[in-house]
């Protein structure tokens, strides 16, 4: 099927700042080569951002909310060779040769942030005692300061930075976003009326050129209702690719699908179904996007959309707006999903 869709002009640049609210996306705070952020939840992460021309590892720190919860710490060194790990001059106080990815939670993982905190360099030294990979240190000290705060942890005996004897926690609202879903359905998705396409897509022919798009093979996403993408080879870029969200009823009925939040580029309120990177994830059952700077995929947002019966709602959103090589994103909302 051949269909004729206006071009949209996807420029490689960053998103713009959107005005956030309590019970959405939170806004990401940097502190020298360190990214740090909090989502509605208070759940946290802080990321370094790679610097120099020396190989980087990936570090990221997350800690939830909750006096009792304890931080995580990941360490990434995939892809790298077994290498011994170094704050500045200081050997790590696990001596093995490290490889892949290291993880560690509460009381050590608290440890090793805090001297972390405290240097100016994680290392990775290698048999030959040649560095590797290293991973800036400079803004982390700010960057946990932040996640402290946020957490209610300032000089508290729970704090990462400065801890305390003050116990203030639980004296913050609850901005926790719950979605009901409808229960999965074993039946074969729902097949599109393509006789009522050209009408629906009608106002978005291109004038100059014919494109040949592709409807995707549909997703149930309950009884009643069923998931189609469609691709739109005139509005996409290199790596921005654009496709149009469509809802499919057992009719066959053909309409274009709602969002709360913009799955694209069309900006907030905007209320377009354009949906750029989408994939399904059927574990998850959710619809992926993520609108990439770049072609390295290091830098963008991506949001993942959970149906709800009548529209796909918000279920997580990850940024990154520093093109700097990191592989990770910082979580900035999160909703709870209650599955009927």
């Amino acid at each position: 099927m051949k269909v004729k869709i206006l071009p949209l002009l996807l420029l490689p640049v960053a998103l713009p700042a959107m005005a956030w609210k309590p019970d959405g996306p939170r806004p990401v705070k940097t502190y020298l080569d360190w990214i740090v952020g909090c989502d509605n939840r208070d759940f946290c992460t802080a990321i370094g951002l790679p610097t120099g021309n020396r190989r980087s590892m990936s570090v990221k720190i997350t800690r939830s909310f909750g006096f009792d919860e304890g931080p995580s710490l990941v360490i990434d060194m995939t892809l790298l060779p077994p290498m011994r790990l170094q704050i500045d001059d200081y050997q790590f106080p696990d001596s093995r040769m490290w490889q892949s990815k290291i993880r560690m939670k509460n009381g050590y993982a608290r440890n090793i942030i805090q001297l972390m905190a405290r240097g100016k360099a994680l290392s990775g030294i290698t048999y030959d005692n040649h560095t590797m990979a290293n991973q800036s240190l400079m803004g982390l000290t700010a960057a946990l300061k932040y996640m402290d705060s946020r957490q209610l942890r300032t000089d508290s005996p729970s704090a990462i930075i400065e801890p305390g004897n003050v116990r203030n926690m639980y004296l913050t609202s609850d901005y926790s976003v719950q979605i009901s879903r409808p229960p999965a359905s074993d039946r074969p998705a729902a097949a599109a009326d393509e006789k009522a396409l050209p009408v629906l897509l009608g106002p978005r022919i291109c004038l100059d050129r014919t494109e040949t798009l592709t409807l995707t093979q549909g997703v149930r996403l309950d009884d009643r209702h069923s998931l189609h993408l469609l691709s739109n080879d005139c509005a996409s870029g290199a790596y921005n690719r654009v496709s149009v969200a469509l809802i499919v009823k057992n009719s066959g009925a053909v309409s274009f699908a709602r969002f709360d939040y913009d799955p694209g580029m069309a900006g907030e309120g905007a209320g377009s179904s354009d949906v750029v990177n989408g994939s399904w994830n059927a574990k998850e059952r959710w619809l992926e996007t993520a609108v990439l700077t770049r072609s390295t995929g290091d830098c963008g947002r991506r949001r993942n959309f959970v149906w709800d019966g009548n529209m796909f709602r918000l279920a997580m959103q990850e940024d990154m707006p520093h093109c700097r090589g990191s592989k990770m994103f910082v979580r900035t909302f999160t909703a709870k999903i209650i599955d009927k």
